[in-house]
């Protein structure tokens, strides 16, 4: 029996090692294991991730209350912010590897109560909120948004967006810019003109050359108060002739823009009334260009050759035009270039195809090739719609991370804050964020992965004083997609969560509940539920976000581990670190005879396998002095 004895304590010993390596649980809490792998092609860093689960149902059966704070979500020893909504949960992961597996226990009835909760939309999701005259900003304001900001570049990343108006964005890597900005609208003056002019010059007759109806100085015949415009050329009964070309003008008054103003995009629209291709050419376009006519005010035939060749918009094809609608073409960096906002904008239509690049289209007697469009003098003016920014600042060198960030006006400067530290401003005397009606948008293409808290203040109360208009900050369940607004007791300006996906490839699995203690049924839960298991996520390693993909036959440890439902970083900690150098050891000792070389190999192995940072470094040495004492204890018998 004495002989026993060290072997029996060898095994206790043994049994208190694995006890420990064990994740600690409060009482009275019940987990639901979520397991994340990422099945796709990519690796992600951040991302605001989403899993169904029935949090309604979870508050009937009495494992979570109302407001669903009395839950928490770790990853390990880790907590991560998550989100609780009525169907779903919104998690934060840090990274996502290829083949790369996390697990999340979700623990219900938890204690202490959380306070609140992050916004997580998703990937591609966002946060709206209808526009409402107690958001109207004017010129004295304050905008913060406190979460994880991702500043990587990537195109419309806004952390706040009022279409022409305000908006924070990510400007470029690691820069957040906030800027006021404006769009308006112009047209050209209807007859008799005061500033501006539209209409159209033609060239025609019994039939010319290609090259000299379109090479041509001068026109037959100007138009500037018809009621419509035309664009494009016929052919002659003549061989080889042609009989028509014409070519539009449009000019706007754009002196009313703000000198100081950037211009950040502009569309030209003209409504549709007719268009032909009576051979058919079937390869016919239309674009819009410069021009310049004599005067600002009426057109002469000597305009004819005044439209310009540089096309300043994607073209519209003969097939796309709207002949009964409105035809919209978006200015590229030429035509926003062409804007003047010190005085009249001026534009020019043209035949795109062979027009404008004076290529000679295939002949074939008396077919017209033409749009027709209506002028000022029509019901619908052609319009130049122009959207600028009149004031910006811009926080440079902000990595992705944890920050708060602030934009404040104050009637007369406009600057930018994050964390605390000024970054920029610039003034704005005289400027103030335009009045209209775009709703705002939040959280836009992942640029918040989670939102702690937005808040909005400005001067629109009762008494003129500063006060805050608008505040999401979740302190219970999201139902839905409505975000309650804590400013005015969820009444004024909720918002609307407009949810996002996961990324494909993603997987997601949910396990049963696994109770941890006794566990209350509600009167109205039909069955308790009666899995219970030992966790399965031992807290051995250092750092669940360790990278191993890298390590020797990864795919080999990592298949292993998945199969075990366990993540590659346990694999690799368990099957390839702690178990062969435990092995190892012991059979060296037993090898050699001495317990001194046993030790010094399991401890070189275990040392390797700590510098990984995949398992804990207090590990190898709790493992070792197990060891050396399992060694001496078969050595005495």
């Amino acid at each position: 029996m004495r002989k026993l004895l060290p072997v029996f304590s060898f095994a206790v010993a043994l049994l208190l090692l694995v006890v420990v390596s064990l994740p600690v649980f409060g009482a009275y809490i019940n987990t639901l294991v979520v397991r994340i792998f990422n099945n796709g092609t990519e690796f992600f860093g951040e991302l605001p991730l989403l899993v169904s689960v029935n949090n309604t149902q979870l508050y009937t059966f009495s494992y979570i209350n109302a407001s669903g704070l009395n839950t928490n979500l770790e990853e390990g020893f880790f907590a991560r912010p998550y989100e609780v909504a009525d169907s779903r949960l919104g998690i934060y992961a840090p990274s996502f590897a290829l083949g790369q597996v996390r697990t999340y226990n979700y623990r219900l009835e938890y204690t202490p109560e959380q306070s609140g909760f992050p916004l997580i939309v998703g990937v591609g999701g966002n946060l709206t909120v209808s526009d409402n005259s107690t958001l109207e900003l004017s010129n004295n304001f304050t905008v913060s948004v406190n979460g994880y900001i991702q500043t990587d570049a990537g195109g419309d990343k806004n952390l706040v967006e009022k279409p022409e108006a305000f908006i924070i964005t990510i400007s470029a890597a690691q820069s957040i810019t906030a800027s006021i900005g404006g769009d308006d609208t112009f047209t050209p003056d209807p007859n008799p003109e005061v500033t501006s002019v539209d209409g159209d010059v033609t060239r025609g007759g019994p039939g010319e050359a290609w090259n000299t109806i379109q090479g041509a100085a001068t026109g037959v015949a100007a138009a500037s108060n018809a009621g419509d415009i035309e664009s494009g050329w016929g052919t002659a009964g003549g061989a080889n002739t042609w009989g028509m070309l014409v070519r539009g003008f449009l000019l706007f008054d754009t002196s009313v823009i703000p000198d100081t103003a950037t211009v950040i995009s502009a569309t030209v629209r003209v409504f549709g009334t007719t268009k032909q291709d009576e051979r058919p050419w079937g390869d016919l376009t239309w674009n819009v260009y410069s021009s310049g006519p004599a005067t600002n005010t009426t057109l002469v035939i000597a305009d004819y050759n005044k439209v310009g060749t540089t096309p300043f918009a994607t073209p519209i094809t003969y097939a796309a035009y709207d002949d009964g609608g409105w035809n919209t073409f978006t200015l590229n960096a030429a035509g926003l270039a062409a804007i003047d906002v010190a005085s009249i904008t001026r534009f020019g239509t043209r035949e795109a195809t062979y027009d404008a690049p004076d290529i000679v289209p295939t002949w074939s007697a008396s077919d017209v090739a033409r749009i027709i469009f209506q002028s000022a003098d029509g019901a619908n003016a052609p319009e130049l719609v122009v959207v600028f920014q009149e004031a910006s600042v811009t926080a440079a060198g902000q990595v992705s991370g944890e920050h708060d960030v602030d934009v404040f006006a104050n009637f007369t400067t406009l600057s930018i804050s994050v964390d605390g530290v000024q970054y920029d401003q610039t003034s704005m005397v005289g400027l103030s964020v335009p009045d209209n009606a775009n709703d705002w948008v939040f959280m836009e293409n992942e640029s918040v992965i989670y939102a702690d808290s937005i808040q909005v203040y400005n001067d629109n109360t009762p008494s003129g004083a500063m006060g805050l208009q608008l505040w999401y900050e979740p302190n219970t369940m999201v139902l839905s997609s409505t975000v309650p607004d804590r400013a005015f007791g969820g009444l004024v300006n909720p918002g609307t969560i407009n949810w996002g996906t996961n990324p494909a490839g993603f997987e997601v699995t949910i396990g049963a509940i696994i109770p941890f203690t006794s566990h209350v049924s509600s009167s109205a839960e039909s069955a308790i539920p009666d899995i219970f298991k030992i966790p399965d996520n031992l807290l051995y390693y250092e750092d669940p976000d360790a990278d191993v993909t890298g390590l020797p036959l990864y795919g080999v440890f990592s298949n292993a581990a998945i199969s075990l439902g366990w993540s590659p970083q346990v694999g690799y900690g368990f099957i390839a670190m702690i178990i062969p150098s435990v092995v190892m050891a012991f059979a060296v000792a037993v090898a050699t005879g001495s317990l001194m070389l046993g030790g010094l190999f399991g401890a070189l192995m275990l040392g390797m396998a700590a510098g990984t940072g995949v398992i804990a470094p207090w590990l190898p040495v709790a493992i070792m002095v197990v060891m050396i004492f399992g060694i001496y204890v078969m050595k005495r018998t």
